[in-house]
């Protein structure tokens, strides 16, 4: 009775493989005929420059904003309110 139970089990597993392979192939070939956005992300170059451009600018942005927070901080209209922020977090800290 164990030997047809094994087996059955084993039928089941192949069974399984081979419906798992089936669907791989059908991925495979929609990726290799152009379709879906896999392909697309990893086919279009252009795509793949500008998010890097866009990479790019966001961390020049992120620069330019905390050298103005800096400057900010030592301007005479703003330095108040920033020494009162790092007085708030040191009571924080203690």
């Amino acid at each position: 009775m164990s030997d047809t139970a094994a087996a059955n089990q084993i039928r089941g597993i192949f069974a399984n493989l081979e419906k798992s392979t089936e669907d791989i192939n059908v991925y495979i070939k929609e990726i290799k005929s152009g379709k879906g956005a896999f392909n697309h992300i990893t086919q279009d170059e252009s795509l793949v420059k500008e998010i890097d451009s866009t990479m790019i600018n966001i961390k020049e942005a992120a620069d330019k904003l905390n050298q103005n927070m800096e400057a900010l901080k030592h301007n005479f209209l703003f330095r108040g309110y920033f020494k009162k922020l790092d007085k708030q977090k040191d009571a924080k800290l203690d």
